[in-house]
């Protein structure tokens, strides 16, 4: 016997299907024309799968800009980078151009990550990406990940 999908209809968050493997909201975020996000987003627990204020807060913020942020990460990258030798000739028209959307993850406490990939590997290779952190306390940080 199939087992049922679970869905939530969200105002916020779009339609969510329930991933049992992970006990988290999987869906997606329209980012252009042509891509998007995947989206995960935890609940308060495996049996209480509400989604928090926390998460509904952050997640309202951070999605209100997403091209605004991407632009933000991407020169943050580069100006932490310029230090290293391979870094040095990279432009954030070429950051621009080749990273992507990827995902976000919105954990129940507040914390968020948005990440942007390289999926042709033209820039980083190896599957690596840049992510924009935003954490409960205010500060954010971005990474190169992968």
């Amino acid at each position: 016997m199939k087992s049922e999908v679970e869905i939530l209809d969200d105002l916020l968050f779009g339609r969510l299907h329930w991933d049992r493997e992970t006990q988290w909201w999987e869906g997606s975020v329209p980012s252009t024309a042509r891509e998007s996000f995947t989206l995960s987003v935890q609940p308060h627990s495996g049996t209480d799968r509400t989604i928090s204020a926390e998460a509904r807060h952050i997640f309202a913020q951070v999605c209100s800009d997403l091209e605004g942020i991407r632009r933000r990460a991407l020169q943050e990258f580069l100006t932490q980078a310029r230090s290293q030798s391979f870094f040095q000739g990279l432009t954030l028209e070429q950051l621009l151009t080749h990273l992507r959307p990827d995902a976000i993850m919105v954990r129940a406490d507040g914390y968020l990550e948005v990440g942007f990939a390289d999926r042709e590997e033209r820039v980083f290779g190896g599957g690596h990406g840049i992510v924009s952190r935003f954490w409960p306390n205010g500060t954010r940080d971005t990474v190169l990940e992968g």
